[in-house]
């Protein structure tokens, strides 16, 4: 299928679900119109060389994924399925597939997702799904809010409650980390929205798969002050969702015991580019000389030092918040 069709898919689901039909017409309809999986793809495990760190959502992450790193998203309703094309291909060219497949999981294995203790309760619905008059449905009490919650789905520019997480990770195969950013200890938030999760299947081996990681933030946050103060609202809430991915941090190696030459030295301070930027911090308006690969931070004037820092605390070192262009500089 193509973009087109999985488009018209989408916009004839929405206008079958609207009917309300039956958990058992719901999935003979689905049976009837499978979306057939992905198979060519190269699951990335780093954040691939052409996607941008998001600087922003870096400071959502928990503590025990600080050793990780944001990816950006695009922020046009399709932000999870964007997030989870990023890290299948590097792009975002599979978003459209991967809603098409998620709200045919759901439709199809409804019955498998209902009886979940997690969708038994209100916590786990956005709002809209609650406001349906679509009823429940014999055992399946939350059979209305199911149905709402796929038919929203079917717009390409909605954005995605748990329930799609739950059901991309049973079309792709793959289990999912749903990151929730630490709002604190007892944040019913948290305890919802912060889990791993198994894909649907027979197959015991799925959990072999390598998982995605995805979080979810508010991209209206861009400072520190901004992420303490939603961290401490009532209900912080979350509007955009994008990929993270492991971030190898730099190789420890002895610290080299010899101090560099009075020439050296000179040298550094007459660029005014010198080791101290690494230490105390840049002046935005230089350009600071480094590269930059999976492992390492090379600064050139500085090459034949070794500095035993994680690459976590060298990007604080090294990056500048522009609070009048609201950007992040080197």
């Amino acid at each position: 299928m193509n973009n087109s069709s999985y488009i018209t898919y989408l916009n004839a689901t929405k206008v079958f679900l609207s009917t309300e039909p039956t958990i058992d017409t719901m999935i003979g309809y689905a049976t009837r119109l499978q979306i057939d999986p992905i198979n060519d793809y190269t699951f990335h495990t780093s954040k691939p060389a052409n996607i941008i760190t998001d600087w922003s959502a870096n400071m959502f992450l928990p503590e025990e994924y600080n050793h990780f790193v944001c990816g950006q998203s695009s922020a046009d309703g399709s932000c999870l399925y964007n997030s989870a094309s990023i890290i299948l291909c590097g792009d975002e060219s599979l978003h459209l597939a991967l809603r098409a497949g998620t709200v045919s999981e759901l439709m199809n294995h409804a019955k498998h997702y209902l009886q979940l203790g997690l969708f038994q309760k209100d916590w786990a619905w956005s709002d809209e799904a609650m406001k349906t008059s679509f009823q429940s449905e014999g055992i399946y009490d939350k059979a209305g809010y199911y149905k709402a919650e796929i038919m929203k789905m079917c717009s390409t520019d909605s954005y995605s409650p748990l329930l799609a997480i739950y059901g991309l990770s049973g079309f792709i195969q793959h289990p999912i980390y749903s990151i929730f950013p630490n709002v604190g200890k007892n944040s019913t938030l948290r305890r919802i929205y912060n889990r791993r999760i198994l894909p649907r299947s027979d197959d015991t081996d799925i959990t072999d798969r390598p998982p995605l990681h995805i979080m979810w933030v508010n991209a209206g946050i861009i400072t520190p002050k901004d992420f303490d103060k939603w961290c401490k609202g009532a209900i912080p809430c979350a509007n955009h969702f994008v990929p993270v991915f492991n971030q190898p941090s730099i190789t420890e190696r002895t610290i080299s015991p010899a101090r560099p030459s009075t020439e050296q030295l000179q040298l550094f301070m007459n660029e005014q580019n010198y080791i101290g930027a690494l230490m105390a911090g840049i002046n935005p308006t230089l350009q600071l000389n480094a590269k930059t690969d999976d492992e390492q931070i090379t600064y050139e004037p500085a090459k034949d030092l070794v500095c035993l820092l994680m690459r976590r605390e060298v990007l604080k070192k090294l990056v500048y918040y522009d609070t009048i262009k609201e950007m992040y500089f080197w």
